[in-house]
């Protein structure tokens, strides 16, 4: 979903009349395009979404240890203290290295647009502008993936934690 909504703002940009291109600043189209789509997509949307969902979990969660009782709640707090051990020995390298891919890719997606920002109207000129599309996308795609593996990888604890004391109780 943010590969594609960068993409289509990004054909839209390259779709816009000259004088409003040249009247914007480059870093603001470029974060617009990159990091704004990703932000509002993954970051407002999902967010809202684990919150509300975190909530109902936790409710329900804590309903169940007052119904059960002492010993449980001591069993779900060994297996998280657990399971935050081994994410802290293993899952840390893979988040690791996710971000830093993220990392790589939105700088070289943002200097690729900023590149593509300069010659806006050459490659309007040219028709070039399947490439320049293309040469984004490569970028915003491999961004939007390292971050979707990234968020995923940060959730684990959590809900290995949650399945675990649906599981004892």
């Amino acid at each position: 979903i943010c590969s594609d909504l960068s993409r289509r703002l990004f054909d839209k940009f390259l779709d816009a009349r000259y004088s409003w291109v040249k009247s914007q600043q480059p870093q603001e189209i470029t974060y617009a395009i990159n990091q704004g789509s990703q932000f509002l997509v993954i970051g407002i949307i999902g967010q809202g979404m684990l919150f509300v969902s975190d909530l109902v979990i936790l409710i329900v969660f804590f309903l169940i240890l007052f119904w059960l009782n002492f010993l449980s709640t001591v069993v779900v707090t060994v297996v998280l203290v657990l399971v935050i051990y081994l994410y802290s020995r293993k899952i840390k390298v893979a988040i690791t290295n996710s971000s830093n891919e993220l990392l790589r890719s939105t700088i070289s997606g943002q200097e690729a647009t900023l590149d593509i920002i300069k010659m806006w109207r050459e490659i309007r000129i040219q028709n070039r502008h399947k490439f320049a599309v293309g040469k984004f996308s490569k970028f915003r795609e491999s961004a939007s993936r390292s971050f979707a593996i990234g968020s995923w990888l940060q959730q684990f604890p959590k809900a290995a934690f949650e399945i675990f004391g649906l599981l004892i109780t």
